[in-house]
């Protein structure tokens, strides 16, 4: 688990995503639309020459430990110097926002307690869920759901990119899907991949999957071994293997509870 502090943060690249086909990273710093009143904030992006359909649709699902009355920003997808979706925490609600649209999500309805029974403790469940075709959204807490909305936005043909940053607390077992998972395949995460016993007990995300995470951290940021309930593999920082990553930014990352300075970690 990634333990965040002082507004520190971590960006995990998705598996389409090469080290070995890309240019320098650079940081900009991306302002937030007028939409979306958040801070600015520094990420990092690979200027990819080569490209991919755009994504249809995707579900992000993640777990998190945080301070009663922070607001966190859970997460930011981005794609080569554009973001395209922001969920954050604000007064209470859950915010999606895009750089056209943005919806507040408050009212959530128990969906199976069974799963509110079994979830992971003390960890809270996270998913979304978003179509671009049509914007429908929709955002899962433990064994409750949200009502579905519209957030109008796109996504484009470069890599996806998850930015979690300006964050107080704990984040694991984050994962990515080109599409939008059943309602039983999110459930299944929720309860640790047990609710469906025809499903293997761990099913990772075709985009990202955490135990084989490519990430980067900036700031107050500590990699440790789960101390708590998880499903998931633990997450292992190695030294990307030496050629095209050569000449890069250097990144501190986190093996081991113990700081280190290098080119990029790879998780396995």
């Amino acid at each position: 688990m990634f333990t965040v502090s002082n507004g520190g943060g971590f960006t995990m690249y998705t598996h389409v995503v090469s080290p070995y086909s890309s240019p320098s990273p650079t940081a900009y710093t991306s302002p937030s639309p007028s939409t979306s009143p958040s801070p600015s904030s520094p990420y990092t992006s690979y200027p990819y020459t080569t490209s991919s359909p755009p994504l249809s649709a995707l579900t992000v699902c993640l777990r998190y430990m945080a301070e009663e009355d922070f607001s966190p920003n859970f997460f930011r997808l981005t794609q080569g110097y554009n973001w395209n979706l922001l969920l954050e925490r604000r007064n209470g609600q859950d915010r999606l926002s895009t750089p056209y649209s943005r919806q507040s999500f408050s009212t959530y309805r128990l969906f199976s307690k069974y799963i509110t029974d079994m979830e992971p403790r003390p960890w809270t469940s996270l998913c979304v869920t978003w179509e671009t075709e049509t914007g429908v959204a929709q955002v899962w807490r433990g064994g409750t759901v949200s009502v579905r909305k519209r957030v109008l936005g796109q996504m484009t043909s470069e890599p996806p990119v998850l930015n979690v940053y300006q964050f107080e607390g704990q984040v694991t077992d984050v994962e990515m899907w080109d599409r939008v998972l059943s309602s039983s395949w999110i459930l299944d995460y929720m309860s640790g991949w047990l609710y469906n016993p025809s499903y293997s007990h761990y099913t990772p995300g075709n985009l990202l999957t955490w135990s084989k995470a490519i990430y980067s951290t900036t700031g107050d940021v500590l990699l440790e071994g789960n101390t708590y309930n998880s499903d998931h593999q633990p997450i292992r920082g190695q030294h990307q293997p030496p050629g095209p990553m050569r000449g890069k930014r250097k990144r501190t990352c986190l093996k081991g509870g113990r700081r280190e300075r290098g080119r990029g970690f790879r998780g396995e």
